[in-house]
């Protein structure tokens, strides 16, 4: 399972994503589904990292040869395919603030 704390407009939230299955959620603090996304093409995700808000917010998932990437509300968004296989995500400081 991968995890990411994201940033959410009113409530603070963290992205699960499962290691065996293609299912994504955003989730509150309270425990509630913010969004829920099954993934066509991806088997699971080895790591998530969060991108912060004021860069559009969403979250990079590492999954096998692809890096996967969810707009703030699950959407997919153009990402990067033919990798051998991703395990681990890093944020540059200079870049995510």
């Amino acid at each position: 399972m991968a995890l990411a704390p994201a940033e959410h407009a009113a409530e603070d939230a963290v992205w699960v994503a499962g290691d065996r299955a293609s299912r994504v959620l955003k989730i509150g603090p309270t425990g509630r589904v913010i969004h829920g996304v099954e993934l066509e093409g991806v088997d699971g995700m080895e790591d998530a990292l969060a991108i912060p808000a004021a860069l559009g917010g969403g979250v990079w998932l590492a999954a096998c040869g692809a890096l996967v990437r969810l707009d703030e509300r699950g959407r997919r968004r153009p990402g990067q395919g033919g990798f051998a296989h991703l395990v681990s995500l890093a944020a540059d400081p200079s870049i995510m603030g």
